[in-house]
């Protein structure tokens, strides 16, 4: 037999075939691992996302109230027989929806409504826009009134959480969610917001019962009732800290309580400090007229809202027109036209060309 011949362009060619069929394996191992992580990383940020709807979803407070057994017990639409429900205006960027209101003639919100389709319309714009801007965010509505805010944020399919502790108010709020079937997007609680538990008698105006004011009371009670001179009721308040509201996703909040601003934003600054806070509106009285120890509490609510979020108050103007205002100044915190008027408004917003909250670009929310 003959000798084998060494040829050596066999054997290169041998070491090649050999280094390809490795290199194929190593790159379907490796393509099979990139495919594991991915879809392990894909069920990561689906856990995170069923998380963040279960913070929502499974929330739970004992002031909660469920509007099909409200309307079962509607005292005040007993004395009010007739249903005044009016459609909404659709251009607030929010569907249009029917609206329970108070008799038009007797009640300042509800004739606004029913000759315009809203109550503060430019404010509704701005809330539902900073909505918005913000995905999973939540509206926080500290005095709803008969729920213009809270149920144009609902009918734009975003979660709410209200506080209105006056009996006709939530009962109007409650048809009008009975109505649209919007049970599970809001979240009503018939208390007021304080700095620490208490007991109030609230005072109704005749001709706008969203002005209600409150006056503490020594006698403590363990539910909302009306006296028998059906002016005044007795309700409850717990400070928003102890709510345990959801931190993880931005909020839209908006205070409006006659007058009671300081004490609701008090027993909320831990939440205040917590919460990923991107637009808050709030009705105010003048600062100057505040004493010096309401004037430092007012000032440590700013420095939550200026240091904590990067928000800016701004005073809202005739046709919506935005006034920066100086936290440290409060000579200019007053109505522009009428400085001896009692309230005012303010918006605090995002400073302008920062498009997303501190939070917001650390990925809460989102």
């Amino acid at each position: 037999m003959g000798r084998a011949r060494f040829s050596i362009p066999s054997f290169l060619a041998g070491c090649l075939l050999t280094a390809c069929i490795y290199s194929r394996v190593y790159v379907s191992n490796m393509i099979e691992k990139g495919c594991q992580s991915s879809i392990a990383d894909i069920n990561e940020i689906s856990m995170k996302k069923v998380v963040q709807a279960d913070s929502l979803l499974t929330w739970q407070s004992p002031h909660l109230r469920d509007c099909n057994e409200v309307a079962t017990v509607a005292t005040s639409l007993q004395n009010d027989p007739e249903d005044h429900f009016v459609q909404t205006n659709a251009t607030l960027h929010a569907p249009s929806f029917l609206m329970s209101i108070h008799d038009p003639a007797k009640d300042a919100v509800s004739k606004s409504i029913y000759q315009n389709g809203c109550w503060e319309c430019d404010h509704l714009r701005d809330m539902l826009s900073a909505l918005r801007a913000h995905p999973n965010s939540y509206f926080l509505d500290v005095g709803g009134n008969i729920g213009m805010w809270t149920l144009a944020a609902a009918a734009a399919n975003h979660q709410t959480f209200t506080l209105e502790p006056s009996r006709e108010n939530y009962e109007r709020i409650c048809e009008t969610v009975n109505r649209n079937q919007f049970h599970d997007r809001i979240h009503v609680m018939t208390i007021a917001a304080t700095s620490v538990p208490a007991t109030f008698t609230l005072n109704v105006p005749r001709d706008n019962k969203g002005g209600s004011s409150v006056v503490a009371v020594e006698k403590s009670t363990t539910g909302t009732d009306t006296d028998s001179n059906g002016g005044i009721t007795t309700i409850q308040g717990f400070p928003i800290d102890s709510l345990h509201l959801p931190l993880d996703r931005p909020v839209v909040m908006k205070v409006d309580v006659e007058g009671h601003e300081l004490e609701a934003l008090m027993g909320a600054l831990e939440f205040l400090k917590s919460a990923n806070m991107v637009h808050v509106a709030m009705e105010m009285r003048p600062m100057k007229a505040c004493n010096s120890e309401d004037q430092q509490k007012w000032k440590r609510v700013f420095d939550v809202l200026t240091s904590n979020h990067g928000l800016a108050p701004y005073r809202v103007d005739g046709n919506y027109d935005l006034f920066p205002l100086d936290p440290n100044d409060l000579s200019q915190w007053i109505h522009k036209k009428h400085p001896k008027v009692r309230y005012y408004d303010v918006v605090w917003k995002i400073t302008q060309g920062d498009s997303k909250s501190s939070k917001d670009k650390g990925g809460a929310g989102e």
